[in-house]
């Protein structure tokens, strides 16, 4: 009887471990043991398949001399990579196909739901929660699970930074010329760069469009805040686009989205409060790439030449993207918004019907832009006097740019020329825009009640009596002819102080035909006065009603 040798396998700690050697009786060699051809396989058990220590093994050939093409998880790339395996020996970062690779060790380990895995310890670990962007603990069942599992705080950290979107991209010690993107915040875009295939860091993408979904400052700042499906008690900060203000909420602890900050400076950081009212920045780059600016003296979106890197928030792709980010007069015309939480806020809202800032009642959340924390904040974004009664400014820049102002004084739409930057709001690129902005003769308005049904007593000018009255109002709609006080009213529409005035003609040495009243005729006069030609103003009055109306020509 041939003596021949048999396989077999023993069960050492979940290891299945293969002795050589055993006699057998027959003329043939008994196949090796394998789990799949064991019916009972409670006996034989393969070790089971833990991704964290598995996807992070470097691959291994084996001491054997095969060419069987597998696939291998690299870790630094985040990718499943190829590698040729000798047939024998290795480890288990060893897979046949690429799919197999990937269902196992999945790119995005830090977007991993957290598992508990099979087994039933009690081992804390922590993993990375995409939506507060932070490492938590959990309690792992000592065996499965995924990759999102990790021994220390500082181990889920290093693998999964708070804010991956800030990381310097990293193009690591390996020579590959891969090209991924990265997010720069300052421009608040996702750009190209070589990465060498191993190493560096998360601020890596393999598409641009991933890489916007992940960290685009628009989308995450214009979320909804959402507590998520768990009920601790966390207080975090939400962007609230509508306020555009960093606002506290009781986050639940899992679940959720980005926009949620551990403090109000890092949610400033990431979506600050007055982006158009940042000047624009090229930044240490020298590229040449266009990009608008929101100018908000000329209250414009503006062309500039981006350098490509650095820089600020106020940099944006397309006028249109711009416009509707800053533009003051879509802001100053919407209809004030509760929004749908139940706080009770307030805050103040700018009435283009009533030229007025006004307090409302803010629930907290959602909402639009006409909402301001203080009536000096409203006055300042949207008050129509303010701008139509600035001097023109010309500003620091050289171009050479035809533009519309309101004087106040001649009560029209004059034209000048505007430097380009700087200056300040009484700045229109139309004259309609400009006479839409600054009626030429808010008191000549017949009053309006409007169309809501509030009764709010307000005041008039009555040109024909040339005296301020009461008049009701609906509380909205209606026109500027609206004043709260007869005060206001007289101040910017009674010209009998102005008309008792001696005519002056001022230090100036120019000659300008003007008007003035003679209160003893009731006539216009002519009388010779000085006006400013800087501006290339040279108005001409006509009428006896237009004198009245020039409350400022006097020198």
């Amino acid at each position: 009887m041939e003596k021949a040798m048999i396989l077999v396998s023993v069960l050492l700690l979940g290891w299945t471990w293969t002795l050589q050697g055993v006699p057998v009786d027959g003329d043939q060699v008994e196949p090796s043991v394998a789990l799949a051809d064991v019916e009972d396989a409670t006996l034989l058990k393969a070790p089971l398949f833990n991704a964290t220590e598995v996807c992070e093994q470097t691959p291994e050939i084996g001491p054997c001399e095969a060419y069987f093409p597998r696939y291998f998880y690299n870790s630094s790339s985040m990718s499943c990579q190829l590698f040729t395996y000798g047939g024998c020996g290795g480890n288990q970062n060893n897979f046949k196909t690429e799919k197999e690779c990937m269902q196992k060790c999945p790119e995005e380990v830090c977007e991993q739901t957290p598992e508990i895995g099979p087994c039933h310890a009690i081992i804390p670990r922590y993993f990375y929660n995409s939506s507060s962007m932070s490492c938590q603990l959990f309690t792992y069942g000592g065996c499965g699970g995924n990759q999102n599992n990790f021994k220390t705080e500082k181990e889920c950290m290093q693998r999964c930074p708070e804010d991956v979107c800030e990381q310097t991209p990293e193009i690591g010690p390996c020579d590959a010329t891969i090209p991924r993107y990265f997010y720069y915040s300052p421009s608040m875009s996702c750009q190209l760069f070589t990465y060498g295939g191993c190493g560096g860091n998360q601020n890596n993408f393999k598409t641009e469009k991933k890489c916007m979904q992940r960290c685009h400052t628009d989308e995450v700042c214009e979320q909804t805040p959402e507590i998520g499906p768990c009920h601790a008690i966390i207080p975090r900060y939400f962007y609230n686009s509508s306020s555009m203000s960093c606002q506290l909420f009781t986050y639940g602890g899992c679940g959720g989205n980005q926009n949620n900050f551990k403090t109000e400076k890092k949610c400033m950081q990431r979506c600050p409060e007055e982006v158009c009212e940042q000047t624009p920045e090229i930044g240490p780059c020298d590229a040449t790439i266009p990009r608008y600016f929101y100018n908000s003296p000329s209250m414009s979106c503006q062309l500039f030449t981006y350098g490509g890197c650095g820089g600020n928030q106020n940099n944006f792709k397309t006028e249109k993207k711009c416009m509707q980010r800053c533009h003051t007069d879509e802001v100053c015309e919407q209809t004030p918004e509760i929004g749908r939480c139940h706080a009770a806020i307030p805050r103040y809202f700018y009435n283009s019907s009533s030229v007025s800032c006004q307090l409302f009642t803010y629930g907290g959340c959602g909402g639009n832009q006409n909402n301001f924390k203080t009536e000096k904040k409203c006055m300042q974004r949207c008050h129509t006097d303010e701008v139509c009664e600035q001097t023109p400014e010309i500003g620091p820049c050289h171009a050479a740019i035809p533009r519309y102002f309101y004087n106040s004084s001649s009560m029209s739409c004059q034209r000048f020329t505007y430097g380009g930057c700087g200056g300040n709001q009484n700045n229109f690129k139309t004259e309609k825009e400009c006479v839409q902005k600054c009626p030429e003769d808010v008191c000549e308005q017949t009053p309006k009640i409007g169309p809501c049904h509030a009764t709010i007593p307000r005041y008039f000018y009555n040109s024909p009596s040339m005296s301020c009255q009461l008049v009701i109002y609906g509380g909205c709609g209606g026109n500027q002819n609206n004043f709260k006080t007869e005060k206001e009213c007289m101040q910017r529409c009674h010209i009998n102080e102005v008309c008792e005035q001696t005519p002056k003609t001022g230090p100036c040495r120019a000659y300008v035909q003007q008007m003035s009243l003679n209160k003893k005729s009731s006539q216009s006069q002519s009388v010779w006065t000085v006006q400013v030609h800087f501006w290339g103003i040279q108005t001409e009055i006509q009428s006896r009603r237009t004198c009245f109306l020039k409350e400022n020509w006097v020198g």
